[in-house]
């Protein structure tokens, strides 16, 4: 008779919960919101730590992240955690961030973006099936998007079907893009154009 292994996703939740009070008393560390509470990003700006740096040193300690980039770090957290491993973490991730701390500075594009309010033109079912047609990213603003841009990390669409493109959003993912942020899900990754409902 096989064996049915028992998953507690409250003990995570848990785990993720501590982690994200823990981490929220960093100094210049933003902890960032979302729906899912066991995604776990961090923002990291205003340390004024190198998030590439920080993973280097994290690595070294034997412990991955989802990503990273100079800006923001998603840390692994999996119903296989424990409590051992979340304080390895977060230990790794304390002195790594102390050892890298800088200037503060402005968070790049891939950060910005997350403080742009989407305006929704149309559905995003209704937006994804509508004919489409690409366009020059400059020439889309104005437009209804028919296709998805994320930055990652942290992976979270910051354009989505039938929301209006704008040049705030355009100029900040463009920037994130030349500070070496991958924008994921999109027809062309160098945001050189972008899929746009037809008129």
């Amino acid at each position: 008779m096989a064996k049915t292994i028992g998953i507690d996703l409250g003990t995570t939740l848990e785990l993720a919960a501590g982690f994200r009070e823990r981490m929220a008393g960093v100094e210049g560390l933003t902890v960032v919101d979302s729906d899912d509470p066991t995604k776990l990003v961090l923002a990291l700006a205003a340390t004024g730590a190198d998030g590439l740096e920080v993973e280097d040193d994290i690595v070294s300690e034997g412990i991955r992240l989802e990503l990273a980039n100079r800006d923001t770090l998603i840390p692994l957290l999996t119903i296989a955690d424990t409590r051992e491993t979340v304080e390895r973490l977060t230990g790794a991730l304390h002195r790594a961030l102390e050892r890298r701390r800088g200037t503060p500075r402005e968070p790049g594009g891939a950060s910005v973006v997350w403080s742009i309010e989407p305006e929704v033109g149309m559905s995003p079912r209704e937006a994804f099936f509508a004919p489409r047609e690409t366009v020059p990213v400059d020439r889309a603003v104005g437009r209804l998007a028919a296709e998805t841009v994320a930055p990652y990390p942290p992976g979270i669409p910051a354009l989505a079907p039938g929301e209006v493109v704008t040049a705030l959003l355009v100029d900040a993912l463009r920037e994130a893009a030349a500070a070496g942020t991958r924008l994921a899900y999109c027809s062309d990754p160098s945001l050189g154009t972008l899929q746009v409902v037809s008129n």
